[in-house]
This record gives structure tokens, sequence and C-alpha cells, in this order.
């Protein structure tokens, strides 16, 4: 019986793998062997096939779609028809230099931080990368929302778990925030958890790292610090103003 299935195999015809390039032959019985018949030697193979060309249909759609993309995740409109032709000359060495890894852009009211920050979110964007942005101040509400008057209790775990799980963030006008306990406290735990991963996380604010130690924790501007590198400072003109004045 076994002598026979193998003279049967020796008829079959030969391909060779679309994925791996391995030469195999192809069995009649498409029914149970399915991916035989795609032009795979296994169903390995036509999964990873498969895989690939999803991702490249979502590289393809980030490229084209980034702007929409960015939207969906509540970045700000002002800014998201931007680009780094758009940036001052001055600047856009800046902008090409940033760090995928992290960065703490501060400077002035004005001087340019968000837009640069979000035309950075833009090019990540299209290069396929998941990149999500938070104000600050509009999170620490978010996170104070979460408080139960009956229990007295915050809820406010899962909700700071899900922002530090980010696989990339921006934290947009870190400083900017009415300082209690609390919010030292809540400003520790999303940073400390992103740095324990070591998740790219990217931060603005008007306020110099010595400045941010002495308004909220030397440990937060420590562990900022490390994960971003020395502070970019974009100085002190405002550039709203400036052109407004055109």
């Amino acid at each position: 019986m076994q002598k026979r299935l193998q003279k049967e195999q020796e008829k079959w015809p030969k391909a060779k793998c679309k994925e791996c390039g391995n030469e195999f032959k192809v069995s009649p019985f498409v029914g149970e062997y399915h991916w035989a018949s795609n032009g795979f030697c296994s169903s390995v193979c036509q999964d990873t096939a498969k895989a690939k060309a999803e991702e490249k249909d979502r590289l393809e759609y980030c490229l084209n779609h980034a702007t929409e993309i960015l939207e969906r995740r509540n970045f700000p409109k002002r800014f998201l028809a931007w680009d780094e032709k758009m940036i001052r000359p001055n600047l856009q060495k800046t902008l090409a230099g940033l760090n995928q890894k992290g960065f703490y852009l501060h400077g002035k009211t004005g001087s340019g931080k968000t837009c640069m920050a979000i035309v950075f979110a833009k090019n990540i964007t299209q290069q396929g990368g998941r990149i999500y942005f938070a104000n600050v101040p509009e999170l620490l509400f978010e996170i104070k929302g979460t408080f139960d008057r009956e229990t007295k209790v915050f809820n406010d775990y899962g909700l700071i778990c899900r922002w530090a799980e980010k696989p990339m963030l921006i934290l947009d006008d870190l400083g900017a925030e009415k300082v209690t306990e609390y919010v030292r406290q809540s400003l520790y735990t999303l940073i400390n958890k992103r740095y324990l991963e070591n998740l790219p996380t990217f931060f603005t604010s008007n306020l110099s790292l010595d400045e941010i130690a002495a308004r909220l924790d030397d440990r937060i501007s420590s562990r900022i610090f490390e994960m971003c590198g020395a502070p970019i400072d974009l100085g002190s003109e405002d550039l709203r103003l400036k052109r407004r004045a055109k």
C-alpha cells in the first residue's frame, strides 16, 4: 500500500513555493491541501505570504492617508495640514534630527512645539508607525473624571495604563496643568510605566527640565531626560504673533 502511494506521489507535478522558493509536489487532493493549489508548499508559507501582503497594504494606506489616521486618533486638526515644507527653514533641520525614540521640545508660547511634534507624527505615520497624541491638561482632566463620588475612589488605573501602553505617544503641553499631589502621582505613574517598558515618548512643554523638576517632581524630569536625551529649546519667539503681524 505504501509503495503504491509512493509511486503515485512520484507522478504528482512539481511546483516552486511562492514564499520560500522550495520545490514541492502538488497533491491532487487540493481540498485537503488547499494551500498547495495556491502555489505554497505549506500552510505556514501561505499564512506568511498573506501577512506580508496585508502589511504592504497597510503601509501603502498609511503613506496615503496619514492625515485621516491622525485625525481619528484625535490629533489637533489645526496642525494636520502642515508638513515639513511649511516649517520655518531654521527649524527644518531640528525637525529632521528629531529622535524616533523620544524627544523633549520646550520653548515659550507660540514657538512651534506642538506643530513640529505633529509634523513629526505625520512622518512617522507615513512610515507605518503607530503614534498617538494626548494634551496633558486634558488627559489629567479625563483621569480626574474617573472619581467615584459614592466610593470616594479614583478608578483611574485602567485609563493610565491604556495611555501607558501606546506604542508611541506625544504628551503635549506638560507642565501647563494645575499641580496637586494627585497630578504629580498620575504623571509619574504614566511616565514611569512608559520608561520601564522603553516605549518611545515625545514631550512638548513651555518649561525646561529644571523647571519641570521644580514644578512637578525631579523623578519625572530624570526619567524624561533618560528617555529623550538633551532637551531641544525652540526659543522664545512667538511665531503666531509674528505671522499675524505680516
